[in-house]
């Protein structure tokens, strides 16, 4: 549990169940660099979260959910992997304090379920200043990217994982399914993933039993500068 913490950099957070049975959990503002952090064993959750700082490098192994608000023109959050998210909402949001672009970009969400809830725009500063592209969305399980109520917003140039239009529908959640919300526009959008963001999990992994050893196999990364797998035992 942390709350109106500074910089938190480059630690291994694990078997924690203090933080209302989260494995991190960061209440109100952040006044420093959350930066190359481990978090495993459970959800990571931001109660409120005020962003002055950069949210940059982290691996949020068990998952992300929250909210968030950007209150500083210098804040950003990018290359961060968001995996195996279980449930939950994670909402990007800015307050008056912004008025210059800031990117929610470069991130990796992968492996997250059909009741996580990425929810973009959601106030008008972030539909102004807040830019969300470049992020990759890779070998989900049904996550959806929810428009704001009544308003649209832009998601463009991000790679949803596919280049079949009725796919990426199935991920846009807005106007087209429930009239109160906004129209979100994804197009155009990454026909490959992008390369800056996090290289991604590998996935249908298996291991046989082979000649007293083991073979592991995997399916080939789609990110085109894979250059090779590390195996370790």
């Amino acid at each position: 549990f942390v709350q109106r913490g500074g910089s938190i950099i480059n630690n291994i957070i694990s078997k924690n169940t203090g933080g209302s049975g989260y494995a991190f959990y960061y209440d109100s503002d952040q006044d420093g660099s959350i930066t190359g952090n481990i978090i495993t064993d459970g959800l990571a959750y931001l109660d409120g979260m005020d962003v002055n700082g950069s949210l940059t490098n982290n691996i949020f192994s068990g998952g992300l959910a929250g909210n968030f608000e950007f209150s500083d023109d210098d804040a950003g959050i990018s290359n961060n992997m968001i995996l195996n998210s279980p449930e939950g909402t994670l909402e990007i949001k800015a307050d008056s304090q912004v008025d210059q672009t800031i990117y929610f970009s470069n991130n990796l969400f992968s492996y997250n379920a059909s009741a996580y809830i990425l929810k973009v725009g959601s106030d008008a500063y972030a539909r102004n200043y807040v830019t969300t592209n470049q992020n990759n969305f890779i070998n989900n399980d049904g996550l959806t990217v929810r428009a704001p109520s009544s308003e649209n917003y832009s998601v463009e140039n991000n790679y949803w994982g596919t280049t079949t239009e009725s796919d990426i529908q199935a991920i846009i959640y807005d106007w087209n399914d429930d009239a109160s919300l906004g129209f979100l526009d994804y197009d155009p959008y990454l026909s490959t993933p992008n390369t800056l963001a996090p290289v991604s999990p590998p996935k249908n992994t298996v291991k046989q039993s082979a000649n007293g050893g083991v073979t592991l196999t995997w399916n080939a990364n789609p990110e085109s500068d894979v250059a090779g797998y590390k195996v370790y035992y």
